[in-house]
């Protein structure tokens, strides 16, 4: 399971609670910015990981490494207000069979939280 306690870094960890890795982001100073969200992709391949500065770092759960930085993340999840900041996200999730990664933020300005999709 990969849990993500609001800090730089994101934790697999087995169900007796050990942890089996854990996973950073290297363009960052440590502590300037913290995961949000994670969820793993269908394979087991790719973690995907939401960050506080509005960038979701795609990591390969083998090496550790981050492949990919998406920098608007948090951009597209705001309520589509250019003057507005960008959303915090609450929650990623994959689709299980398309390649799709859903972002979804509980906005407070909003009567209902903005879903965004990627592919």
């Amino acid at each position: 399971m990969i849990v993500v306690p609001r800090c730089d870094r994101a934790y697999l960890m087995s169900y007796s609670g050990a942890v089996l890795r854990v996973f950073t982001r290297d363009d960052v100073a440590q502590g300037s910015s913290d995961f949000l969200a994670a969820t793993v992709s269908p394979s087991n391949q790719w973690l995907f990981a939401a960050s506080s500065d509005g960038k979701c770092a795609v990591i390969d759960i083998q090496s550790g490494k981050a492949e990919k930085i998406i920098p608007s993340f948090g951009e597209d999840c705001s309520s589509g207000r250019s003057s507005e900041k960008p959303c915090e996200v609450s929650g990623l999730v994959c689709h299980p069979h398309r390649g799709f990664l859903g972002g979804y933020s509980n906005d407070k300005g909003q009567k209902r939280g903005i879903l965004t999709l990627w592919k």
